[in-house]
C-alpha cells in the first residue's frame, strides 16, 4: 500500500522529530537497559558511580575510548548539575542546585573534549539537555574563541547549577577563590592542583573531605606513568583508605569497541604506552621493573598435573597480606602462577579488622582447595607484631601455617625473577589479575624499587629466589587444582 504526499510528508517529520530529540537528550542513550550497549556490560563503569555512594575522591584509570571521560566524567557531571537521575542510579546524589568545576589541560582540550561531551557539537546537543542549558546564562572565555568559562544548568528541584572551567595551564592559584560540591579533572592534573581542587571542596567549618558531601573524579589515561599523582592514589587505595577509589577500565571491560578499531589504535602508539592506551595502567616506560610484554607471560588457566610441585610466596603487611600460589612443573623447572590472594585492613560489610588469625585461615583454605594439602609458604614474616610482641612468622606458625624466611637480596631477586620471565620459565595464569596489574605498574626510582602497590609483586620474588627447595607435590600423587574466584 503507497502512501500518500501528506503520509510520507508526515513520515518524514516524525523521522526528524525524532533524529532532534535524539539530539537534543543524548544522555538518555547512556546505559540502557536492554541493547548491545545495555548497562550491565559496563560493569566497571557502574563499580566507579557505586563508589561515589562513599568515596569523596574517585580515579578513573581506563584505557582510550572505554569510555572515561564521557560516560563516566561529562554523564555524573550531567547528572549533578541537573538533579536529574535515571530510576536505576547506584551513586551519589545532590538534592540541590550545586557549584561544580571541570577542568582540562588547556583552553583547547577544554573546548574539544569536556565542553563538547557537556553541550555538545550543537548547543544542547551533549550530555546537558537543551531545555536545560539557558544559552544566555553561558559567559565564553575572554579572548578564546568557542571556550565557555561559566554556565547555569537548570536543576530539577528549582534554581540552577553554577559550572565553571578552568585549565592546567592556569596554575594552582586560579583555583582558590573556589567553593565546590563536584570537580571533574579530565586527564592528569599536576598534583598541586589536584590538592587545591580538593580542597575548595572542604567547608570552612568542617575538619576534612570525609564529613562533606562533596566530590572529585579524575578521569584519565595514564600515558605518563608513575607520576606523584598516581602513586599517592594508588598507594591511599592499598591502605585501604575509605575516601578513595581508584576504577581501572581495559578495552576488554567496554562492549563498543570493535577489534579493527583496538588494532589502529595500537598500530600507531609505542610499545612502551601500549598497556596504557589498551589496559589504561600506568606503565613506568624507561623506569619498568619487568619490562617483558605481557603477552609473553600471560597464559590460559588449565589442571595441574599430579606429579607438579606447589609452592606459595608470602608478603605480611597490616593493610595488605598477599600470597602468590606457583605450581611447578619439575621436569623443565617451569613455573606458573596460578592464584593469588591480597587481603586487609577492615571488611567492608562487618567493619572487622582482618587480622593474621583470618588469613592464616583464608590461605589455609586456599591451599587445600588448590592442591589438596597444606603447600609451603615462604615469605617475609619476621616483623613483630606490636599488641603480642611477637614475630608474624611465630603466631602464623601458631595457626598451623608455618613460613619459611625468604632471602631478601632485592637486586638479586629482581634479576631472578627477571630471568625467567624473560627465558619463559615462568607464567601467569590470565587470572591473577592483582598480580599482572602490580608488574605493569612495578617501577624504580634511582635504581630503588618505588615501595607502592607491591605486596604481590614481593610474595612473588620471595617465592623464586627461595622457594623452589621447599616446593612440594601432593604425597598421594592426585591431583586437585580447582580455580578459585575470591581474593
Amino acid at each position: 500500500m503507497s502512501l500518500t504526499a501528506a503520509q510520507q510528508h508526515r513520515l518524514i517529520e516524525i523521522r526528524k522529530e525524532i533524529e532532534r530529540r535524539k539530539r537534543n537528550n543524548k544522555i538518555d542513550q547512556y546505559y540502557p537497559d536492554e541493547g548491545p550497549l545495555r548497562r550491565e556490560r559496563y560493569s566497571k563503569h557502574l563499580e566507579c558511580f557505586a563508589a561515589g555512594r562513599t568515596a569523596a575522591f574517585r580515579c578513573v584509570m581506563g584505557s582510550n575510548r572505554s569510555g572515561k571521560s564521557e560516560g563516566i566524567g561529562a554523564y555524573e557531571t550531567a547528572l549533578h548539575a541537573t538533579g536529574d537521575y535515571p530510576k536505576w542510579w547506584i551513586g551519589h546524589r545532590f538534592d540541590r542546585p550545586i557549584r561544580a568545576l571541570c577542568v582540562a589541560s588547556d583552553t583547547d582540550q577544554l573546548r574539544k573534549s569536556v565542553q563538547r561531551k557537556l553541550f555538545g557539537k550543537d548547543w544542547g546537543t551533549g550530555m546537558i539537555r537543551a531545555d536545560l542549558l539557558p544559552r544566555e546564562e553561558a559567559r565564553l572565555w575572554g579572548g578564546t574563541a568557542g571556550v565557555f568559562l561559566f554556565a547555569k544548568i537548570k536543576h530539577k528541584t528549582g534554581g540552577y547549577s553554577e559550572l565553571s572551567f578552568g585549565t592546567y595551564e592556569q596554575g594552582r592559584e586560579a583555583f582558590e577563590a573556589f567553593e565546590l560540591d563536584w570537580a571533574w579533572e579530565d586527564e592528569e592534573p599536576p598534583i598541586d592542583i589536584h590538592n587545591e581542587i580538593m580542597v575548595r571542596t572542604m567547608k570552612s567549618e568542617q575538619l576534612d573531605i570525609i564529613e562533606s558531601d562533596a566530590r572529585v573524579i579524575y578521569t584519565y589515561t595514564p600515558l605518563k606513568g608513575m607520576t606523584e599523582l598516581t602513586i599517592d592514589v594508588i598507594a591511599r587505595q592499598a591502605a585501604n583508605d575509605p575516601n578513595v577509589h581508584v576504577t581501572n577500565i581495559t578495552w576488554d571491560d567496554v562492549p563498543h569497541l570493535s577489534e579493527a578499531a583496538k588494532a589502529l589504535i595500537l598500530s600507531s602508539t609505542p610499545k612502551y604506552l601500549r598497556d596504557a592506551r589498551s589496559k589504561g595502567i600506568p606503565v613506568a616506560g624507561e623506569g619498568r621493573i619487568y619490562q617483558i610484554e605481557e603477552e609473553r607471560i600471560v597464559c590460559d588457566t588449565f589442571p595441574i598435573p599430579k606429579h607438579w610441585k606447589w609452592v606459595a610466596g608470602f608478603d605480611v603487611g597490616f593493610y595488605n597480606t598477599a600470597a602468590v600460589f606457583f605450581a611447578i612443573d619439575p621436569d623443565r623447572d617451569a613455573w606458573y602462577a596460578v592464584s593469588e590472594y591480597c587481603d586487609g585492613g577492615r571488611d567492608e560489610t562487618s567493619g572487622e579488622v582482618i587480622d593474621h588469625t583470618i588469613h592464616a585461615t583464608r590461605l589455609k583454605m586456599r591451599s587445600k582447595v588448590l592442591a589438596g594439602f597444606q603447600i609451603p609458604f615462604v615469605g617475609d614474616c619476621a616483623e613483630l607484631e606490636k599488641s603480642s610482641g611477637k614475630s608474624y612468622q611465630k603466631l602464623y606458625a601458631e595457626l598451623d601455617l608455618p613460613i619459611k624466611i625468604p632471602d631478601k637480596a632485592v637486586f638479586a631477586g629482581l634479576e631472578a625473577v627477571q630471568t625467567k620471565l624473560a627465558n619463559g620459565s615462568l607464567k601467569i595464569f590470565k587470572t591473577c589479575t592483582g598480580l599482572l596489574n602490580e608488574i605493569r605498574q612495578y617501577s624504580q626510582d634511582s635504581g630503588k624499587p618505588i615501595k607502592v602497590n607491591d605486596h604481590r609483586v614481593d610474595a612473588l620474588r620471595y617465592a623464586v629466589v627461595s622457594g623452589g627447595k621447599i616446593a612440594e607435590s601432593k604425597p598421594s600423587g592426585e591431583s586437585y587444582f580447582k580455580e578459585l574466584s575470591f581474593g
